[in-house]
This record gives C-alpha cells, structure tokens and sequence, in this order.
C-alpha cells in the first residue's frame, strides 16, 4: 500500500479520564506536541517518497508471500534475503523452511535453502549473515529440522540453511560422564543478534544464563559460540535487552525494511 500524501487534522478530544481542569490547563502543550508529531510524519513520509518508498511492484510479482509475522529480514552480499519470524509457508508452499527462508533477490522462494528441512520449532526474531555466509538467528526456538541437539534460542546456520552443528559445541556439561547433563545455549528468548566484525556475536533478549553462565540480558559470544568471558567481566546487566545494533547493517537492513509489507500481503 502507498503512503498518503495529506494528512487532515481532526478535533482534539479530552480523554474521559483527563480532568477538564488538567486538559485546560495543559492544551496549548497538547496542540504543539501533536503538531509537531504531524510535522514529523509528514517529513517522514516526503523522505520515504523521495527515496523511492513506493512498494516494488516487481518483487515476488503475483505470489502470496508468507502466511504468517515476518520479524526479522537480512539481505546478503548477492542480494538474497533471509527472513525469520511465525511463518510455515511461503506463496503457498508448505515446503518451504519453517521460520526461517532465503528469498531470491526478485521475492520468490530461494528452494536451495534448507531443503527438505522442517527448520525451528518457534518464532525467529532475529536474523544476521556473517560475512562468511553462515547466518546467525536468535529467538524462542529450541530445536531445528527436528533436532533437538540444536543450540537454544541462538544458533548458526550454514550457507545452505542447515545448522552449523560446530556452533557452541555441546555447550556446558555437568554431572558424572556417564550422564552428563548438558546445558547449550541461552535459557530463554533471544530477541537481537549483531555480528562484529571481528565474528564475534553480541546477543540480546530475556536470557538470565548462557550455557549455564549467569549472563542476564545481554552477552558476547566468541565466534564459535561459546560465551566470551571478557565481555562485562565482573559486571552486572539488566533484566531484558530488545535490540543490539550493528549501524552499518541497521543502515542497509532499513533499505529493504519497506519489502515486510509486501511479504505479509
């Protein structure tokens, strides 16, 4: 859909919980405050219409896109773009990889990604491409293809889409070695992932321990998956992290960011 170019401004109406003295008091505040909101949305749209922000009528040309929430996209150095997010299908292609799919650069299914895999068992929400290829994707899954050995909530694929079964090994191991109890991974969501450029992974979400290290929040993995121990050392973190950002990808994921519209048509 196209951004409208005008925009008319209605009346303002007190809200019923407001007093009618704290909204007398306060409605010059009020109609600055929203003029200036509408200000801002107008230079964003004359900003998104100079930059060519009209949908790419082009791109999966009469397909149906996913079938469910894209959340994450990362577009690679051939121009292929790996997705993440709730979905199963793919312009009505249940075989298409669950969660997680490569498009080809003009939106249709990239069949070579991960074929004949199931792909993770729940919600993607983060997705980066290291630039070997290989694609790190963090979010509430704990298994992939069906194999329950996969990393939790983090992992990396390979180029093909399978798992990259030498990230993070088998995690932390403790008990007799007989029957070791192994712990991979994060304990809960993972909701953000930036590559260094070193190949180090920064990750964010509402984890409190990574391979059974307290690491709340936040943490720095080295580039085979392990935690890396230098990273805050010592310190403490806060009890959730939503983003981690890598500017130069946040600049050019936000070039293709407006094609999430046309996945979800």
């Amino acid at each position: 859909m196209r951004l409208p170019p005008r925009f008319s401004i209605g009346s303002f109406r007190r809200p019923n919980h407001l007093p009618r003295r704290l909204a007398s008091r306060h409605s010059p505040l009020l109609i600055v405050v929203l003029v200036l909101a509408v200000g801002v949305v107008l230079v964003f749209v004359d900003r998104s219409r100079a930059d060519g922000g009209d949908i790419d009528t082009t791109f999966n040309g009469g397909g149906t896109g996913a079938d469910g929430l894209v959340l994450a996209v990362a577009v690679q150095s051939d121009g292929k773009i790996v997705i993440g997010g709730n979905f199963t299908s793919y312009n009505g292609d249940a075989a298409a990889s669950n969660r997680v799919m490569r498009l080809n650069a003009d939106g249709t299914r990239d069949t070579t990604f991960n074929a004949g895999g199931a792909g993770a068992d729940e919600l993607v929400r983060a997705v980066a491409v290291q630039p070997d290829g290989k694609i790190v994707i963090g979010g509430n899954f704990d298994s992939y293809n069906d194999n329950v050995a996969a990393n939790d909530f983090v992992m990396r694929l390979n180029g093909d889409g399978t798992r990259d079964t030498t990230f993070n090994g088998s995690g932390a191991c403790v008990g007799p070695a007989d029957k070791p109890v192994c712990f991979t991974g994060a304990n809960n969501s993972v909701y953000a992932v930036a590559v260094q450029p070193d190949g180090k992974i920064i990750i964010g979400g509402r984890f409190s321990t990574y391979n059974s290290d307290v690491a709340v929040g936040i943490t720095r993995l080295n580039a085979d998956g392990t935690r890396d121990t230098t990273f805050n050392a010592g310190g403490s973190h806060g009890s959730e992290c939503l983003c981690v950002c890598d500017g130069g990808a946040a600049r050019r994921e936000n070039r293709h960011r407006r094609r999430l519209h046309q996945l979800q048509r």
